[in-house]
């Protein structure tokens, strides 16, 4: 259930901790001239999605987190490519090992996510695949028709 925009300069309000005044104040200078009533109507229909909003994202976590490690990489080999080149200057070629040196705590990070998510996946590989899980005489009878005599 992904918020539209006036939902989301609504959420806006409440994370710069914006008081009634200033939240409606703040939604007209964004052009969302809206009510009192409406102001936390939106806020608590917002407040009621929150676990369709959770579970959304939860469906797409898989995707972005290796979005996010593809882009941490590219940033890598985009660094030591600098650090290669015999053209880069010395200075360029110590802000490149700088760079890489703080690119290394989100490198680490992603790595135990992953880890993370290959023993969950691991733990419950069987579990919504049930079908999918090769037993002895599946694989017995699949060996049997490949070979030919």
């Amino acid at each position: 259930m992904p918020l539209n925009d006036r939902e989301k300069v609504v959420i806006a309000t409440k994370v710069m901790r914006f008081s009634e005044k200033e939240a409606i104040d703040y939604l007209k200078e964004k052009g969302y001239q809206m009510s009192k009533k409406t102001y936390y109507r939106i806020l608590r229909r917002i407040a009621a999605d929150t676990k369709k909003r959770l579970f959304e994202i939860c469906k797409t976590m898989k995707e972005r987190h290796m979005d996010r490690i593809d882009d941490v990489e590219f940033i890598r080999s985009q660094l030591l490519e600098i650090l290669r080149d015999d053209k880069t200057k010395t200075t360029d070629k110590l802000k490149a090992l700088h760079e890489l040196r703080e690119l290394e705590p989100w490198i680490t990070a992603f790595d135990e996510a992953a880890q993370g998510v290959l023993e969950d996946f691991v733990k419950n590989f069987g579990k919504d695949h049930e079908d999918q899980i090769p037993n002895l005489s599946t694989l017995d009878e699949t060996e049997s028709q490949d070979i030919e005599i």
